[in-house]
């Protein structure tokens, strides 16, 4: 067996191998086995079965006698090679092909992408050539990776806060919506429909200028607008001026500029929001507000240490890629990129060249990690989780979540998602062992304690008399 490679491309390697002859017999006889075992029909040779199942009266002269009814006979195989030639010649050189992948890898050590492409092969009696292009991931040295100090994420947000705003949502998921009544006037979160005229230099702004406009109060890009119409009434017309800031952000013709504004308020909406009572929770499926706001509370908690973990996750991941510094192919980056476009149900046809740069920056940071954690699984046995493993991690959450398992898994592997999923498992079981691999450091300032003022003889004394003075150290 011969091996010679050539990395004509980064990462692309022609490969030329030929076997050796007794490889090649081998298979060859391996082969010829399997077709004699499927019973198949030459001519000339009665069956197996058939001469097995029939029985000859004793002396009786057969009418097939003289066919040929030995299968191992050499006459039968040669009879069956030049029958089935075609499918033998097919079933070998496949047969040696994948010899051929496994020997490579052997000897190479390369890690392939993919399967190889067979550019050509050639089969005779005892020799096997053939030529293959594999797609190899990149060499690298690993370099650290555990034993950061990683500072404690800061979340500004409290987990009553995030509740409040739960709650909040569910408020106005639930709410009633009313027409403006006698003494309605406009408040945030109204629905109005106004007539807007806009005037800057003496000249009608039409951007901003349009009779009956859809507009929710609170949402407006300019606060100084909503704050200039609070409080109108259906059918009050109202004039004021706002100034427009020198930013980018704003339109060129008002840019800079003073614009008069003559707005007329046609009529609105109100949203009511159910009081915060047992009622709206009983709505929701509680038996008392109390209740949904501890469940409202737990969901916030957890969704808060989730994403404090996320936030450790990417320190260490990010320390991890920062001592890591190695090319990733061209060819896989967009192989990378295009497969997250496609999943997406986008078409690359519709990509600008903005959204191409950052989709590959993206892909350049996922490769990278993803070849990254593949090497320290091969140095941590601790860092795996083996298939089994990961597939009991599946069945579990789909369990939590009230699906049936075993429909899911089959419905995954059917549609080819199974492989992803398996793979995001494995690599966030590795994260988490890196994560504990780390120190996780509190780096918030300690509280300031004021100085002890020095204590007298006296007041030592009358601690003593209290009991605790072994507390007391002058």
């Amino acid at each position: 067996m011969t091996v010679q490679c050539e990395e004509f491309e980064y990462c692309k390697v022609k490969v030329s191998y030929s076997a050796d002859s007794e490889l090649v017999l081998e298979k060859r006889d391996e082969v010829l086995e399997a077709v004699k075992k499927q019973n198949v029909k030459v001519p000339g040779f009665r069956q197996a079965s058939k001469r097995a199942n029939t029985k000859k009266k004793a002396g009786k002269k057969s009418r097939n006698s003289g066919k040929k009814n030995f299968k191992d006979s050499r006459f039968y195989e040669t009879a069956l090679k030049k029958q089935y030639r075609k499918y033998i010649e097919e079933q070998v050189t496949k047969e040696l092909v994948a010899e051929a992948y496994d020997e490579v890898l052997h000897e190479t050590k390369m890690k392939p992408i993919g399967y190889p492409d067979i550019t050509s092969s050639k089969l005779d009696e005892e020799v096997f050539e053939c030529e293959m292009v594999f797609m190899k991931m990149p060499d690298f040295e690993l370099k650290e990776y555990t034993g950061f100090d990683i500072p404690t994420p800061h979340q500004d947000e409290m987990s009553n806060v995030r509740a409040q705003s739960m709650i909040q949502t569910l408020r106005e998921r639930n709410s009633d919506t009313v027409l403006y009544g006698e003494n309605d006037f406009l408040q945030d979160g109204d629905n109005v429909t106004l007539d807007v005229l806009s005037m800057c230099d003496g000249e009608k702004v039409e951007t901003f200028t349009k009779n009956g406009l859809p507009y929710f109060v609170g949402r407006g890009t300019f606060q100084d607008f909503d704050h200039s119409i609070y409080g109108m009434k259906p059918g009050e017309e109202r004039t004021f001026d706002i100034v427009f800031p020198e930013t980018e952000d704003i339109n060129e013709e008002i840019r800079g500029k003073r614009v008069t504004f003559t707005v007329t308020l046609n009529a609105g909406t109100k949203t009511i929001l159910p009081a915060l009572d047992d009622d709206f929770a009983n709505k929701l499926g509680f038996e008392t507000f109390d209740k949904l706001l501890g469940e409202a509370i737990g969901t916030a908690s957890s969704q808060l240490d989730k994403e404090k973990k996320q936030l450790i996750s990417n320190q260490v991941l990010g320390r991890i890629l920062e001592n890591h510094e190695f090319e990733v192919p061209a060819w896989f980056v967009l192989m990378e990129s295009q497969n997250a476009v496609r999943s997406l149900g986008s078409k690359w046809s519709d990509m600008t060249e903005l959204d191409i740069d950052e989709l590959n920056k993206q892909s350049v940071k996922k490769l990278k990690l993803s070849m990254i954690l593949d090497a320290i699984r091969d140095e941590e046995p601790e860092a795996v989780f083996s298939e089994q493993e990961v597939l009991n991690t599946i069945r579990a959450n789909i369990e939590n979540n009230g699906g049936n398992p075993e429909e899911v898994l089959s419905s995954a592997q059917k549609d080819g998602t199974l492989i992803g999923l398996v793979a995001r498992l494995r690599d966030q079981a590795t994260i988490e062992w890196l994560i504990s691999k780390s120190a996780v450091i509190d780096e918030s300032p300690a509280p300031d304690v004021p100085e002890q003022e020095e204590v007298t003889d006296g007041q030592k004394e009358e601690v003593g008399d209290s009991g605790v003075s072994g507390q007391v150290d002058g």
